[in-house]
Parts: C-alpha cells; structure tokens; sequence
C-alpha cells in the first residue's frame, strides 16, 4: 500500500468515528431533552461568569443536570428535592429569563431558565413528592 492509500484509509476511519460520535451525541440531547419534565437549564459556578448550557429533568425526588456538550447519559448534577433552596429571582432578556442563586450543601451556584420553568421549578419544589399508594 502507497502513501496515499494509507492516508485515506486513516482519513476514512477519522470521518466514520466522527460520524457515530455525532450520530451518538444528537440521540442523546433528543433521547434528554424529549424526557417528561425537561427544560432547558444553564448552570454556573458562584465563583465564575461562565455559564454553562444544559437540560434539567424533573423526577419525582429530584432535579437532574445534564451538560449540552457531553456524550453521557448520566446527569451531570443531581439535586435532591428539598436538598436545596432557591434565592431571589433576577428577571434577565425583558423578563424572558430568570437567573436565581441555588444552595444546597455544597455551596451555591446560579441557575438561568425561561420564566416559564422557573414557575415550575418553583411549584415543583412547594409540592409534596408523589405517593406510591395514593390509589391502592
């Protein structure tokens, strides 16, 4: 095999690694962000102006982070319902986004979300987790 041969041959194998990556990574952000109880969340550290982009998903005990850039499927963060407690809402874009401190045993760090999932993270978090035998 010529030079040639061995590069495209190495070229190739790059482009199709990178196809199942890419393949993999937008089922994973639609497999999470098509969940029940999924919104779009941006998380940043206390300490830091970056932010970082993700989706949150709602379970019946807690709030689940996942990073926008990751091929994982697990949660990046997960905060236990009652685990942690929200600040006063800052209302950012006209009123469109609201940025709000979160504490929780590990420090505190800002969330930004739609107004929208605010009101429902905030109703989330006043409501009684579901009962099992509610009905039984």
């Amino acid at each position: 095999m010529g030079k040639l041969a061995i590069t495209g041959l190495v070229f190739g194998s790059l482009l199709v690694v990178l196809l199942i990556l890419g393949a993999i990574y937008i089922y994973r952000v639609r497999h999470i962000a098509h969940r029940v109880g999924a919104f779009e969340l941006a998380i940043r550290p206390n300490t830091s102006e970056e932010w970082t982009s993700g989706v949150g998903v709602y379970s019946a005990n807690q709030l689940d982070w996942h990073r926008t850039v990751s091929l994982s499927f697990k949660p990046r963060r997960t905060y236990v319902r009652g685990g942690f407690s929200l600040g006063k809402p800052i209302w950012r874009e006209g009123g469109k986004v609201v940025e709000i401190e979160v504490t929780d045993r590990y420090g505190s760090r800002f969330f930004a979300m739609h107004d929208s999932s605010y009101d429902g993270l905030v109703s989330w978090m006043e409501s009684a987790p579901p009962k099992a035998d509610l009905f039984a």
